[in-house]
This record gives structure tokens, sequence and C-alpha cells, in this order.
């Protein structure tokens, strides 16, 4: 029954809180200037990033949902309320009636947040300190804030033992830069986070030093007249594609580029076929899925070797597909159309949002790359929403 009370207040709490607003902490009788949290809810509702629970109150022992944390982490990044309104909802739980919508699908396109199973993004479910620190992490990643970190910090902590494994880089990175502080020695982290606490949260973060460039970087000298930095609409340059296969490597592997190329070609007709625009090729991006596809033989997955997100090999990554196929016969591997159809249904038929990605409308660019190791073939799909403009003359 308590449950289901804190259930039912938490779910009136969000109508109220989407519609009301203070255009100041000293308008909230809950806040007063001697308490902990004065000067993190002044930043919060002073940057637009919080509203109150009503005009004079701002209930900060109230404990944050994931849907109001993904609608907070958006506003910081200036993400619009009309975000992805020709997209499908990417959750089961979530239309695009509900206030957070724009952002957990911006959140979901980014690979910032995912569901917690079976599609469901649970909006409503308090959010954990673990699982804000590994929102914030990846926001950090692909954002470009530091995240390089130390585990110095983190160990002091007496309650690191009940960190979850996936929260675990998170948390170091969070404490190195003291973005979440324990209390008592301890991290807490499995406990629920109040709206003061978020609010304090991001006031840190706020501290920490970025390297992300400006939105509107200048135009280099070299660049070709008249393309401008916000939309490349006249720059259509023409790449030439490796083909055949590279020589064997260190590690004896090596790089299928028919393959590759293949792969490519029947995600680009699927997405022609749907009504969606054809991918645009880059070899930048064709390097970095290069890296990514190796690492795979390495560590399978979105996580790199190194701890960090997929994303954090190149710049203006929205979206990352793998599959391995393992067991290949010689055969098979000199079937390049049949591999390559296996790689693209194999991604078309997943749950856990390969179609999706491969299908989403917001990509612009993207490349392949096909890694062979034994019998074993590591592809990785690699999509970006910027333009080809920004990928030859805006990255440094």
């Amino acid at each position: 029954m308590k449950n289901k009370l804190i259930a039912i207040f938490l779910l009136l709490f969000l109508t109220i809180s989407t519609s009301v607003s203070a255009a100041s902490v000293a308008n909230f009788s809950d806040v007063k200037s001697g308490d902990w949290y004065y000067s993190a809810v002044d930043y919060a509702t002073r940057n637009g990033l919080f509203n109150g629970t009503s005009d004079t109150t701002f209930s900060p022992d109230v404990s944050m949902t994931r849907g109001m944390f993904v609608t907070v982490l958006g506003r910081l990044a200036n993400i619009s309320n009309t975000y992805g309104s020709t997209q499908s909802t990417p959750f089961v739980d979530v239309t695009q009636a509900d206030y957070f919508f724009p952002y957990a699908v911006w959140a979901n396109d980014n690979a910032i947040v995912s569901g917690v199973e079976d599609n469901a993004f649970a909006p409503n479910g308090a959010i954990t300190r673990e699982q804000m620190a590994t929102i914030l992490f990846r926001y950090a990643e692909k954002f470009g804030y530091d995240v390089t970190y130390s585990a110095d910090k983190y160990k002091a902590f007496a309650d690191t033992n009940s960190v979850s494994n996936y929260a675990i880089n998170a948390m170091q990175w969070a404490t190195t830069y003291n973005i979440i502080n324990g209390d008592d020695s301890k991290l807490s982290p499995q406990d629920y986070a109040s709206r003061a606490q978020v609010a304090q949260i991001f006031l840190n973060l706020s501290q920490l030093q970025t390297n992300q460039p400006t939105s509107n970087p200048p135009i280099p000298t070299n660049a070709p007249a008249p393309t401008t930095a916000s939309d490349g609409e006249n720059y259509n340059p023409t790449y030439t594609l490796l083909t055949g296969k590279s020589a064997v490597d260190a590690d004896g592997g090596y790089y299928d580029y028919d393959l590759a190329n293949e792969v490519m070609k029947q995600v680009n007709d699927l997405r022609v076929s749907t009504g969606i625009k054809a991918l645009l090729y880059n070899p930048k991006i064709q390097e970095w899925a290069s890296v990514r596809a190796k690492e795979q033989a390495t560590l399978e997955g979105h996580t790199r070797p190194n701890g960090g997100l997929y994303s954090s090999v190149g710049v203006g990554l929205t979206f990352e597909n793998i599959t391995n196929m393992s067991n290949c016969t010689t055969d098979e591997l000199n079937d390049i159309q049949q591999l390559a159809a296996r790689a693209v249904n194999n991604w078309y038929t997943s749950t856990k949002g390969h179609k999706e990605a491969m299908l989403s409308a917001s990509s612009n660019l993207g490349a392949v790359a096909c890694y062979v190791k034994g019998n074993t073939v590591y592809v990785v799909n690699l999509f970006s929403n910027r333009t080809l403009y920004f990928m030859d003359y805006l990255i440094q």
C-alpha cells in the first residue's frame, strides 16, 4: 500500500511539475538561504533546468524520477521540446504526449540512456545515484567533458562493493570530480536521489571543464565556398571506397572492405525502401568504425576496452550497431552478399534498438567496418546526424 501511495504521489507530482515554475529560488518557501542545497536550487532554477512543484514550493526532498532526470539533462543540453516529433517512441512506456518524450528520445538517440528491460524506460521510477552517475558519464563522453578519472577517491568509500558492475567506471569518474559525493563514508549507490541532490549534482557538473567545441566554430579558410558551417548543403564530395581485403595484422585479423561496402549498401537499400534517405559515406567515420570493429575482438559490446562509451572513438556519433558472426565457414566468408544480409538481418530482427538505429531518419552519415579474425566476423556500423562538411572541416 505504501509503494502504491508513493507511485500515485510521484505521478501527481510529475503532472504538477511540468506546468508551474518559479523565476527565482527566493519564491520557494521550502528553500531557505541556510539550506545546504540553496545555491544548487538557485543555479538550477536560474538556468531553467528545474521547475517548481508549485509557484511557491520546490519540494527538495521528493525523489527524482527517470523521466524528470532526462528532462533536466535535455534542458542542460538545450534540446528543443519538439525534438523527435517525427520519430516513433523508442520505449513502450513513453508516448509523444509525455512531457519527457523529446528528452527521452534525444537521450536514447545519443546512447545516453537505455531501457530497463523489454524496451521499457520506466520514466516514473525513482532514479538511483548509480543510474545518475552512469547517465551523466555517458553525457560527458558524448559532449566533450573531461572523462579521465582515477579510482583514488572512489576506493575511500566503504560501500563500493555494492556498486553495480555497469556503474563502476561512472562512479569512479563522478567521485573524481566531486560530482557525486558520499555521506558518512558511503556512496549509497542504490539510494534514490532527491530533487535537491540532483540540483547539487548539476551544479557540480557545471564546474567541470568541457572541451566541447562551440556550436558555431569558425569556418576554416580552406573551406569550399559557399558552404556554411550550419548546413553544408552545397558540399558534396566524392570519396574513394576501399575494396578487397587488408593485409593480416599482428593480431591475426584483417579488414574485409568488400563486405563492409555490401553491408552499407544493404542498409541503405533498406532505408530507401522504407522512405528514409540513404546514409552518406565518410572516410573519417570509416576509420572510427574500423577501430571499433577490431575492439570487438577484445571486448564485445558498446563499451570500449578502455572503459569509454563507443562514441568516444570519434566526434558527432549518434548510434552504433554491432553484430559478431561466429563459426563462419570458408564458403560463408567468401559469399559477401549472403554474409552482409546475415548482418543486416541480425540488426533488423533485434529487440535491442538496432533496427531503430538502422532506420533512424535523424541520421545523415554512416560507415561500416568488418574485421575478420579466425572464423568470426566483427561488424560495426556507426551513424551520425552531422554533415559531411562538419566531418571534413569542423573537426580538428
